[in-house]
């Protein structure tokens, strides 16, 4: 059980893809870049949480374990609520990680799951993880509830940033279903689902459940690179809006936010 926990038990889970096994082979170097990234802007994005309820699930490819693992035992120092999850090729986001969150439900007797995504190169608000857990505490006491909403209810915020690192270039962008998306599920549902389980990834979950606007608040960072491998700016780009010591992730530059 986390420290602090609250008498509600919702139990929040964040899931970030690290080096799963693809069809097709990830370039040379692609790891030791993609530590670089993840060590310059995710990680820190985490550690700088103002809550700390939830647990982040790191997903891994297992032939990596040996080279990667010093790394963990490194982050978890500044991170403890990181958990290794070494993905078999072919099992599944929500066959990896399903075991240790079925634990942490039964052990804790939850009512209630959220899940996040993030990915590993990019960065969330420092109120971001609050912001989700407590959207959904109201969202299960007010009225309605979830009690007729089997496959749950996706939670986005729909504006953040994104970072052209190469020219240090800083764009506001609204996109709705985005992917820094949380679903949030009732703990006695039959079928297990993550905000991953869905077809057609982030872009079509409203689909499939409904979502909700939790905040309309720049409350997360997408940093474009050179290994970027989906990610782009459109040919309509926005408007440069400032630089990082002027925004909510200033922490990136090693300075508090309060």
């Amino acid at each position: 059980m986390i420290e602090g926990k609250e008498t509600l038990q919702v139990e929040h889970f964040l899931l970030t893809r690290f080096n799963l096994e693809r069809n097709s082979p990830t370039p040379k170097d692609w790891l030791k870049l993609r530590i670089k990234l993840f060590e310059t802007y995710c990680l820190p994005s985490i550690e700088a949480q103002n809550q700390k309820l939830f647990y982040w699930l790191l997903l891994f490819n297992p032939k990596t374990e040996r080279e990667i693992f010093p790394y963990i035992e490194k982050w978890q120092k500044r991170v403890p609520t990181i958990v290794p999850a070494w993905c078999i090729k072919g099992e599944g986001i929500g066959g990896c990680v399903m075991p240790f969150i079925k634990k942490i439900i039964k052990e804790n007797e939850a009512t209630h799951v959220i899940t996040s995504r993030l990915d590993n190169d990019d960065a969330l608000h420092p109120n971001f993880m609050k912001a989700v857990r407590q959207y959904s505490v109201k969202l299960i006491h007010s009225p309605e509830g979830l009690s007729d909403n089997k496959r749950g209810v996706a939670l986005q915020f729909p504006s953040g940033y994104r970072y052209l690192e190469k020219k240090q270039r800083l764009y506001k962008w609204t996109r709705p279903h985005n992917p820094f998306l949380s679903l949030l599920r009732r703990a006695d549902m039959p079928t297990f689902k993550t905000v991953h389980s869905f077809p057609e990834s982030h872009g079509s979950i409203w689909k499939y459940v409904q979502v909700h606007t939790v905040s309309n608040k720049l409350y997360w960072l997408q940093v474009l690179h050179d290994t970027n491998i989906t990610n782009a700016l459109g040919r309509k780009r926005e408007k440069i809006v400032s630089k990082f010591n002027k925004t909510e992730f200033d922490y990136l530059l090693g300075r508090k936010v309060e």
